[in-house]
């Protein structure tokens, strides 16, 4: 098996078919099993994956376990060389996961590969942010982020930019396909 593609989900039905369906337009030229942690869902998302093709390995929780605790449910049954965590509102696009399959295998020592995240509209999206705190929470965070920039995205999003460069430049994937 090369992927092991393990998505959480907690009432997302009709995201999690947009998910499903984006997987199996995009996901080509590997064997790949579908593994999707269901937390206790009430929105007829178990039911609409026992009828999904190709099946997926389900597990179904008797209760919300959370995230990080529905994921390594599936790590530890996984049987993909690559573990594809997938939000169940995130869909693939074109060529994702074979850019992501080859930056990995042009790197053995990598641990792990992220993609870019982007927006509906295909811009890109904020994958990170400061720890919050009081200040963060109650403040308007572009204000705070014109007076501190040192301490919020917008300077990492210069380093991302900075590191895209160095990668293309070791002629790894980068950007969108």
């Amino acid at each position: 098996m090369d992927i092991s593609v393990i998505i959480v989900n907690f009432n997302t039905r009709e995201l999690l078919r947009k998910c499903l369906e984006s997987v199996s337009a995009t996901v080509r030229g590997f064997s790949v099993e579908i593994i999707v942690i269901d937390n206790a869902s009430t929105d007829g998302s178990v039911a609409m994956l026992r009828e999904w093709s190709p099946p997926v390995r389900l597990i179904e929780n008797p209760a919300n376990l959370g995230f990080g605790a529905a994921n390594n449910q599936a790590l530890r049954i996984m049987t993909g060389r690559y573990a594809l965590l997938l939000n169940s509102d995130a869909f693939l696009t074109e060529n994702a996961v074979t850019r992501l399959v080859s930056a990995m295998e042009e790197c053995p020592d990598a641990a792990m590969a992220c993609g870019q995240l982007l927006n509906a509209d295909g811009s890109l999206q904020n994958s990170i942010a400061a720890f919050p705190s009081l200040l963060t929470l109650m403040a308007n965070m572009p204000l705070l982020e014109y007076l501190l920039p040192g301490r919020f995205p917008k300077q990492a999003s210069s380093q991302r930019r900075a590191d895209r460069g160095r990668f293309r430049n070791r002629g790894l994937p980068s950007g969108p396909p």
